[in-house]
């Protein structure tokens, strides 16, 4: 074990309250980790691997999502008027089916998760007919065996531009990030959000700026940091290193691969090793351009100055299961947990809970992490 103890100086440089303990032995690879061993796969392109289809049958996948609650697992969505989501592993198999209660969609697009155990899903494509309002889901992560899930929010939102297809979508930072596709001559990539803040209003779409994205945009995944952020599309991923804002990347020139020799490519999400990429007719895709693998860290902690106070963001191995002890000396006391078990997610991600057991007195955090 690694102590890195922080001086009550500096910790109050960096915050008035804290001060933190530094567990650095965490195991590297645990079983379910998504981690594909290439040896012997077909690959087609550069650094593009071709992982095979899933094992089941859909409609289609129409948006997929790494769970950041159960290790092992992604969830992913049909398409036009489906009321579920699905999980599956790895390797592709089908782990569990979850009607959503209530839900009438009409062209379900993408799927986003967050770091609070929620998933939001996109009810945002047009299927070729104008629409003038559209809609973003919130429901929680399906724990095992349930088999139904209620919506916990409803967004009604509307794009300035009426009738815009759209098939991209990120949370992060209290807003829900969306990517217009193109459809028609003269149309960009045009970057959305909207505040996540409660309300039963329509919404109008904050519109920041058109990306440098040429061809039609299908889906986009953020890593759980916030730090990097990639669109999928006809041409191939398109990815930005966007450090906590997702508008920063208005305006700047992305990272091209050209991923995959399939067109609908309608599926994205980061993974240890860089992006998978789902396509309608269920074909996985590792896409591990060097520019595209998420910055994996050694295992730690780190605490930052946010808006509404300290955040924390930590690094483990997938799967691996961790918990947050706080102590408020390291010569009285006992160490104790301060947060539910979360799972390693192999990348940089912030820590979700409260942080309230902090004092003006400082004390000391540690993750205790196992298999």
């Amino acid at each position: 074990m690694d102590n890195f103890p922080m001086t009550a100086q500096f910790a109050r440089q960096l915050f008035p309250v804290v001060a933190f303990l530094l567990l650095a032995s965490l195991p590297r690879a645990v079983a379910g980790t998504p981690h594909w061993d290439l040896e012997g796969v077909p690959r087609v392109g550069d650094s593009v691997y071709s992982l095979g289809k899933v094992a089941f049958k859909s409609f289609e996948i129409s948006g997929i999502a790494l769970s950041r609650t159960r290790a092992g697992l992604f969830w992913g969505i049909e398409d036009a008027g489906a009321d579920l989501v699905f999980a599956f592993n790895s390797s592709g198999e089908l782990i569990q089916t979850v009607k959503i209660s209530g839900l009438s969609s009409e062209d379900l697009e993408d799927i986003s998760a967050d770091q609070d155990g929620s998933l939001y899903l996109a009810d945002t494509g047009t299927n070729l007919n104008a629409r003038d309002e559209v809609s973003v889901y919130r429901i929680r992560e399906p724990r095992a065996g349930e088999t139904a899930v209620g919506i916990e929010r409803r967004w009604r939102l509307r794009w300035p531009e009426a009738g815009r297809d759209c098939e991209s979508l990120v949370v992060h930072g209290g807003y829900g990030w969306l990517v217009a596709k193109i459809r028609d001559d003269g149309q960009r990539s045009t970057l959305a959000r909207f505040s996540l803040a409660d309300t039963n209003e329509l919404i109008e779409l904050e519109v920041l700026g058109d990306l440098d994205v040429p061809t039609p945009a299908a889906a986009a995944d953020l890593t759980p940091d916030g730090d990097q952020f990639a669109i999928s599309t006809r041409a191939g991923t398109y990815s930005w290193h966007v450090g906590g804002d997702v508008a920063s990347a208005v305006g700047r020139a992305p990272v091209f691969s050209s991923s995959t020799p399939d067109t609908k490519k309608e599926g994205l999400a980061f993974v240890p090793q860089g992006l998978l990429v789902a396509t309608e007719s269920r074909d996985l895709y590792l896409d591990i351009t060097p520019n595209v693998i998420p910055r994996t860290l050694e295992p730690r902690l780190e605490v930052q100055r946010g808006t509404e106070g300290p955040e924390i963001f930590f690094s483990a191995s997938y799967g691996v299961s961790c918990v947050l002890e706080y102590r408020p000396r390291l010569d009285q006391g006992e160490w104790a947990a301060v947060t539910a078990d979360f799972p390693g997610l192999g990348m940089r991600a912030k820590w979700r809970g409260e942080v309230s057991f902090w004092s003006d007195a400082g004390g000391y955090l540690r993750l205790v992490a196992s298999p």
